[in-house]
């Protein structure tokens, strides 16, 4: 829409508005044909501004009549004119505001009753707030900040000021300092922790070192029922120390390795050489039991000597932490 057929939208479409807000206003008065008028011509004018368009193509005649109407400047100042007069009436029309009656002495006594119970709520609202109080004030203590008088209030702003700067620069000492032993004792727990692995895995392997079978001779002397079980027993002993811990896994792939060698060997080893009356599985069985002790106590042997050089490695070092404790 443009010109013409914008103007008189606007025109209807607002005085239908403001003829609808003053029949509101006005709805407390008797005369309501008045009101219903107000409020139908108010429904009519918004109708025809709001659907101009359909109006202008469906009847061109009352199209144009609307758009002449609008146009005057007589309609609006009729409608302005109209509109200002009822918003006036309207606002004289309001009724007093109502007053509540001043108490009468009747209510004196629940007044007093009423009275009496807020000063008991005080007072026991008082009682319970009388710990936290306290609480408050210990608190108060513990974070006191030191600040020097002042004369000023600029003055005091600025004590303020470096008094809790020079407080929260206390903190973080004491946080840095809380830091530092911290970082210390967790340096030595770990060394401690480590220390102590290495002295059990000392006194483990010194055990299944005192307890291993002393032969020196070839595992094909070891092919009978006797030494099969000495052998046996150990190897469980080991297995037994061993599980758990990360030294499990290398016993596992000496194991299957020394398995793997016995049965070379004993494809190489002629008939002859093999104990008369014996069943071959039985013969397998004593060979790979003689290889597994042999790889596993040289195994044994190393990690003792290893571990014993770790504890004799580290030793300064432990004396020295030890040493730098016992001063602070």
């Amino acid at each position: 829409m443009q010109g013409d057929e914008l103007t008189t939208a606007v025109f209807f479409a607002g005085s239908g508005i403001a003829l609808v807000i003053a029949a509101v206003n006005q709805a407390g008065w008797k005369h309501r044909v008045l009101i219903w008028g107000l409020l139908g011509f108010g429904v009519l004018f918004c109708f025809v501004g709001l659907f101009l368009p359909i109006i202008l193509e469906k009847s061109p005649t009352a199209a144009s009549v609307a758009v002449g109407i609008a146009t005057a400047p007589s309609s609006w100042f009729t409608a302005i004119f109209s509109i200002a007069v009822l918003m006036v009436v309207s606002k004289g029309s309001k009724k007093p505001p109502i007053t509540l009656p001043i108490a009468s002495q009747s209510n004196s006594a629940a007044t007093a009753e009423l009275e009496r119970k807020v000063d008991l709520l005080g007072s026991f609202v008082s009682g319970q707030l009388a710990p936290i109080r306290a609480q408050l004030n210990s608190i108060d203590t513990k974070i006191a900040i030191d600040m020097p008088n002042a004369s000023t209030v600029a003055e005091a702003f600025t004590n303020l000021h470096d008094s809790v700067h020079a407080k929260v620069k206390r903190i973080e000492d004491q946080v840095q300092r809380f830091s530092s032993s911290v970082s210390r004792d967790s340096l030595d727990l770990k060394h401690l922790l480590y220390l102590a692995i290495l002295h059990s895995s000392y006194m483990a392997l010194d055990y299944l070192l005192s307890i291993a079978p002393a032969s020196n001779a070839e595992a094909e002397t070891e092919l009978n029922a006797t030494d099969y079980k000495t052998n046996s027993d150990f190897l469980r002993e080991v297995a037994s120390t061993f599980s758990g811990t990360n030294r499990y896994s290398d016993y596992l792939n000496i194991m299957a390795h020394s398995e793997a060698q016995a049965d070379e060997r004993l494809r190489a080893l002629p008939r002859e050489q093999w104990p008369e009356g014996e069943n071959p599985v039985e013969v397998r069985r004593y060979l790979i039991a003689a290889f597994q002790r042999r790889s596993v106590s040289e195994y044994i042997q190393r990690q003792f000597i290893k571990v014993k050089h770790d504890i004799r490695d580290n030793r300064h070092q432990y004396v020295t932490r030890y040493e730098e404790r016992d001063t602070n």
